[in-house]
């Protein structure tokens, strides 16, 4: 056995062989090996008769069905950052909520928080106007603030 068929038997072994085997045939082709019978024509019984397969996942009922929530990323904030401070910068968005993350000994912030709207046009005016905006909450100097989409 030479070098090329050699590789040739181990190119096969690896990937496979290029033909599937001959003795195999598709679903569709393999027929029965039992005889037919004029009993066999026969419309089926109502028993034999299988109800059709859904493909499609069956629709949430309303009550199932989450509302949209429309959240931003707020970062860069300073650690003496507070909940109303951060409230009153984007005041005039009105955030549904606003939950600023804290060190839990220190109880410092961690330099960021995540704002709720309740609309989408709120959410996109937020990213378009606030995005590198200054925020100062009088305590420490002013950082320019990332503001980004979750």
């Amino acid at each position: 056995m030479g070098a090329s068929s050699i590789r040739k038997e181990s190119r096969k072994r690896k990937f496979g062989s290029p033909k599937p085997p001959s003795n195999l045939a598709p679903p569709e082709e393999h027929k029965s090996t039992t005889a037919s019978t004029p009993s066999d024509n026969t419309a089926p019984s109502p028993v034999d008769v299988k109800p059709p397969v859904e493909t499609q996942l069956e629709k949430p009922q309303p009550s199932e069905i989450k509302p949209h929530r429309f959240i931003v990323f707020v970062g860069n904030l300073p650690y003496s950052a507070t909940n109303a401070s951060i409230q009153e910068h984007f005041a005039n968005l009105r955030p549904t909520s606003v939950r600023h993350l804290h060190d839990k000994t220190s109880g410092k912030s961690k330099g960021y928080a995540f704002l709720e709207f309740e609309r989408y046009d709120r959410l996109k005016t937020c990213l378009r106007t606030f995005h590198q905006s200054k925020f100062d909450d009088g305590i420490s100097p002013p950082r320019l603030l990332n503001v980004e989409l979750t």
